[in-house]
């Protein structure tokens, strides 16, 4: 049998052949080695051709198809993420309770409020609060005859907001009386139960809440850490499922206003 060398990978293949059988190329023309130029391509060849021409072409394909399964899986990631944000997005607009802003606070709460820790609470002496306030009412009088000899026309300027003083009446059956003042933002003066209140001497007791809370909606909840033996009343007012008293609405309280709250929840 007669063979020849191809001309690209070099092997002996028959020479009846138009095709390597090894890399599927093109074997010289049968007249240019001596063959008949009319000789047909046989099974063979025809089955050569086509297992080169299927690999060239799964060669070509492969990189189309991987880019598409690239391209696919990026847009299904993105849809995720974009619908993971949009779910995660908005939140309620409506005034918080007493329950949400204690639960806000990381304080565990339940129907009963609970027991204040005296080491926790520093009470506010009257000694102390004298001296705060007179040091507070020296410095702002240097300050605004400072401002009027600089120049007349700033003290005409509007004030700055300041302290706001809320009173409130001790109930008998409390042995103390706390005040917890928070804003619908969770803006708060202190953790659960706030801040103790500072006897008056007439039997009110008096809060002065920091200018921070100007400007902002906010709500008081008054109670005591201890109820006196016997006691009707509640140890909160108002209690821990309804918001708490709006300060733009009133800052003085009386046992009055507590109990006429209790008997208006006790009809319900």
């Amino acid at each position: 049998m007669q063979q020849i060398v191809c001309p690209k990978c070099k092997a002996r293949v028959d020479a009846s052949l138009n095709f390597c059988p090894g890399c599927g190329s093109a074997l010289p023309l049968p007249n240019s080695r001596g063959g008949n130029s009319g000789e047909k391509l046989t099974q063979v060849n025809q089955q050569h051709l086509a297992n080169a021409i299927l690999n060239e072409g799964k060669k070509k394909e492969n990189p189309k198809v991987s880019l598409a399964v690239g391209v696919i899986t990026a847009v299904l990631v993105i849809g995720v993420i974009a619908y993971l944000i949009i779910s995660a997005g908005g939140s309620s607009s409506a005034t918080p309770t007493v329950a949400d802003s204690i639960n806000a606070s990381n304080v565990e709460s339940s129907n009963q409020v609970p027991e204040s820790s005296d080491s926790a609470i520093v009470p506010t002496t009257e000694s102390s609060q004298e001296s705060t306030s007179e040091n507070s009412t020296e410095n702002s009088t240097e300050n605004s005859t400072e401002v009027s000899e600089e120049n007349p026309e700033e003290s005409m300027a509007e004030p700055v907001a300041s302290e706001v003083v809320i009173t409130a009446e001790k109930p008998d059956d409390w042995s103390d009386i706390y005040v917890y003042v928070y804003t619908d933002d969770m803006f708060k003066n202190a953790n659960w139960p706030g801040e103790i209140m500072t006897a008056n001497g007439d039997g009110t007791y008096s809060y002065a809440i920091s200018s921070s809370f100007a400007d902002k909606n906010t709500f008081l909840v008054f109670s005591t850490s201890q109820l006196n033996k016997g006691a009707k009343l509640s140890k909160q007012f108002p209690y821990m499922s309804d918001n708490g008293y709006s300060l733009s609405e009133k800052n003085t309280f009386t046992v009055s206003d507590f109990e006429t709250y209790a008997n208006e929840k006790a009809k319900k």
